[in-house]
């Protein structure tokens, strides 16, 4: 089974039916893909694959709550450019990496805006997390942290 990393933290993908006990999050909605919400867009949520634009979302982004990004293969990163489209356009719900998320890549999901990943179930979701958290500064700009480090940093500054 995947295993979501939300909020930098481990979160079980597939829920225990709603109203009992064990229940520690609510079941996740069918997430359609782009042509199926356009069709009807009336979810809070959309999957995006590689090949679709990002931009066709701009008149539904205050509804969307979350967006899914598709990564097929590990060696596809047009959904790093899809994530970073979406934050430049001002959209503060969740983007979701899907597909096939390598560990070693979550800390550069991270920095490009996604804030969800659903690890393969044959990548240790442990090691993705360590990947996020294992640089708190980074140097370069980012979308998550638009100066670079000799701005934010006033030992550097003179």
């Amino acid at each position: 089974m995947p295993t979501l990393i939300k909020h930098q933290r481990l979160q079980p993908v597939t829920p225990v039916a709603p109203g009992t006990p064990e229940a520690p999050v609510t079941p996740e909605p069918e997430i359609p893909a782009l042509a199926t919400f356009l069709a009807s867009p009336h979810s809070s949520c959309v999957q995006l694959a590689p090949a679709d634009n990002p931009a066709t979302l701009l008149p539904y982004l205050q509804q969307l709550e979350l967006i899914c990004l598709e990564f097929p293969t590990f060696q596809d990163g047009r959904a790093f450019s899809q994530a970073l489209l979406l934050r430049q356009q001002r959209y503060s719900g969740e983007l979701r990496a899907v597909g096939d998320i390598l560990p070693d890549i979550c800390y550069h999901l991270y920095q490009c805006g996604f804030d969800s990943f659903l690890i393969p179930d044959h990548y240790p979701a442990e090691d993705a997390l360590h990947c996020i958290q294992a640089i708190p500064h980074p140097y370069q700009s980012t979308q998550r942290t638009p100066q670079p480090w000799f701005r934010r940093n006033p030992a550097t500054t003179g």
